[in-house]
């Protein structure tokens, strides 16, 4: 992890089998889900939760069940680490 203010530049230097090559990056928030469904067979999904907070979308995951229901998914794998 690079920190720095967002909006800011940093310049990378990657050396890569003795070739050193520099590329310049701006600094932005980065974000990822806090779910992510996926399929494992035609019965189970596998339902992946990254972190729980106060802003964790329950509706969201809601919503994914009852389709997943619906698509006649019938069990559930919850991976919570």
């Amino acid at each position: 992890m690079i920190r720095g203010e967002i909006g800011s530049k940093v310049t990378l230097e990657i050396s890569r089998s003795g070739v050193t090559t520099s590329k310049v990056l701006e600094r932005r928030k980065v974000s990822a889900p806090n779910i992510s469904l996926e399929s494992l067979d035609s019965q189970t999904l596998l339902v992946k939760i990254r972190m729980f907070s106060l802003d964790f979308p329950i509706e969201e995951l809601k919503k994914s069940l009852q389709v997943s229901i619906k698509e006649g998914k019938t069990r559930l794998v919850f991976d919570l680490r």
